[in-house]
C-alpha cells in the first residue's frame, strides 16, 4: 500500500477526512446521549425483549450507516492521494536512479 503524506492531501481532501471522522463521532455522540443513562444502554423498552431487539437492531444499522458514510468520505480524500503519493514515490526514485546512474559515471 502507498504510504500517504500530509502533502498528498488537498485543502479539500484534508476537510474530508476531518469530516469523516467527525461524522461518526456526531453519530456515536447522538446515540450514547439518546441511548445511555451513565451506566450502560438505556432501551426504551427494557420488558419487552422483542421490542428491545429491534432497537437494538436499529442502533446497529445506524451505527453501520454511519461508519458507511465516514468510509466514503475517506475513500473520497485518499483516492486522489493515492495518486498523488504515487507520483511523487516515481519522482523520488526517478531522482534515486539518476543519482545513482551519476555517482556509478564518476567513479
Amino acid at each position: 500500500m502507498t504510504e500517504l503524506r500530509h502533502e498528498d492531501f488537498t485543502e479539500g481532501g484534508r476537510d474530508l477526512v476531518y469530516l469523516a471522522g467527525e461524522h461518526l463521532l456526531s453519530e456515536a455522540h447522538d446515540i450514547v446521549f439518546h441511548h445511555h443513562d451513565g451506566d450502560g444502554w438505556a432501551p426504551y423498552e427494557e420488558g419487552n425483549t422483542a421490542e428491545l431487539a429491534q432497537e437494538a437492531r436499529e442502533l446497529i444499522d445506524r451505527t453501520a450507516e454511519a461508519v458507511k458514510e465516514a468510509r466514503r468520505r475517506l475513500a473520497m480524500a485518499e483516492r486522489p492521494a493515492r495518486l498523488r503519493a504515487i507520483r511523487r514515490q516515481q519522482r523520488e526514485r526517478h531522482s534515486r536512479a539518476g543519482a545513482d546512474a551519476q555517482e556509478e559515471r564518476e567513479r
